[in-house]
């Protein structure tokens, strides 16, 4: 399975050929690495690059090291929390310019919608009309709050991903839009053209949905994303808040 590694990248080398190992299905979820001293004589490595190894790979989540008299390193199952986490801590860390993000969004949201027009019934479009007519009452009713505008825009969000019935969509587009709604209560404020946009847009998608017109709900799905991602980034621009290579700032 393993083979002495290269003297010139010697932690990198352990890492991909335990990865590949279990990539392939060579080691299985719930098998045991051989122990450290066994590992050390197959890769012909030393014990602090072999060690380090085995840390990223916990890392990653792709081995669970225990303690104890049944102690060592295990192949762990993907674990789709921890992948949630890692987008997470990315995004929080202000490591993805808002153009990859908004990349990102267009194809994954204009799926989820196209799904969701297929796959709603007439609870979820009970549901969705709902949430739209309090976003409604939110911009009519002075003076605007927009941090729980945007609350609500995002429940919609949500919701679509729910009705896709696809959990990677649900997943994956929960942690993106916990971590921008705080940007776009900071950073839109009470733009009213704005806010009628994000209306008019959700009204559009919602008939969609109910007429299971799914192409037109994936691509109305992609123009809003595509819109209101471009108005935060140019706000953002705008105050100081966007790196010279596009990403998000740290705000406060």
């Amino acid at each position: 399975m393993f083979k002495p590694v290269s003297r010139n990248c010697i932690y990198e080398d352990i890492l991909e050929q335990i990865e590949h190992a279990i990539h392939l299905g060579a080691l299985r979820i719930g098998d045991k690495l051989p122990g450290d001293r066994e590992l050390q004589e197959i890769f012909k490595a030393s014990r602090t690059p072999l060690r380090e190894a085995l840390k990223a790979l916990a890392r990653n989540g792709l081995i669970e090291i225990k303690k104890g008299a049944r102690g060592g390193a295990y192949v762990r199952a993907i674990d789709v929390d921890f992948v949630a986490e890692n987008l997470d801590r990315l995004i929080r860390q202000h490591q993805v310019p808002m153009s990859k993000l908004e990349e990102f969004r267009v194809v994954v949201e204009g799926a989820a919608g196209g799904l969701a027009a297929e796959r709603a019934n007439a609870h979820d479009i009970e549901q969705l009309k709902e949430l739209l007519n309090r976003l409604k009452g939110y911009a009519s009713t002075p003076p605007l709050k927009y941090q729980q505008f945007h609350d609500l825009e995002r429940k919609l969000h949500l919701a679509i991903a729910r009705i896709s019935n696809n959990q990677l969509y649900q997943w994956v587009l929960s942690t993106i839009h916990t971590n921008i709604s705080l940007y776009y209560g900071a950073l839109a404020g009470e733009n009213i053209s704005y806010i009628n946009e994000v209306i008019d847009d959700w009204d559009q998608i919602i008939q969609g949905v109910e007429k299971r017109e799914s192409a037109k709900v994936q691509s109305d799905l992609q123009a809003h994303v595509v819109r209101s991602s471009r108005y935060l980034e140019r706000k953002a621009r705008e105050i100081g808040l966007l790196t010279p290579d596009g990403r998000l700032r740290q705000i406060g």
